[in-house]
């Protein structure tokens, strides 16, 4: 018992049809255009310049208000966002967008928020440890004298205590 040939044919056919018929292409994924990449690039180096302003002004309260919380918890949105721009840039690299001289480019705002990640991270251990020491159930005297050696107003805020009179003689006496 063989193969009906008519039947062969028709199979074949169907093979050939599926394999060799023009197919429309899906459209070839082409990068954004090299002005849209550097837009990109623009507003990162913006963001980062942003944040490094608040980075900065975030270690000025930490170290001269008694504001640890609020301290700590803008910090970690400046490190959250930091990171998330590393993230763009890299996505950007491995989506092929970042050529004539953009890597260069990514790489130096990658550097740059990379410290701007480090330093959130320094500042956020602090303000959690002053925060953590602050709060009525806190008892870490000796956490205290050891950050009071990086941020000096750190005893004075935590023996005042919630007394804002009290914080500002605190402040005067650490402060002579």
């Amino acid at each position: 018992m063989g193969l009906n040939p008519r039947l062969v044919g028709r199979a074949l056919a169907l093979l050939c049809a599926i394999f060799l018929w023009p197919v429309p292409s899906l459209p070839a994924y082409a990068p954004p255009e090299p002005r849209l990449v550097g837009v990109e690039l623009a507003r990162l180096g913006t963001l980062n310049q942003a944040l490094r302003r608040t980075l900065e002004r975030e270690e000025v309260r930490l170290e001269s208000t008694c504001e640890f919380t609020a301290v700590r918890g803008r910090l970690i949105e400046v490190r959250d966002t930091a990171a998330a721009a590393i993230g763009r840039l890299g996505a950007l690299w491995r989506e092929g967008h970042l050529r004539n001289g953009g890597l260069a480019l990514a790489e130096l705002l990658v550097h740059e928020l990379d410290g701007i990640v480090e330093e959130a991270r320094r500042g956020i251990a602090v303000a959690d440890t002053l925060a953590l020491i602050q709060s009525p159930d806190g008892d870490a005297r000796d956490v205290v004298h050891r950050t009071e050696a990086v941020y000096p107003q750190a005893l004075a805020c935590v023996e005042a205590g919630r007394d804002p009179a009290a914080t500002g003689q605190a402040r005067a006496r650490t402060s002579k």
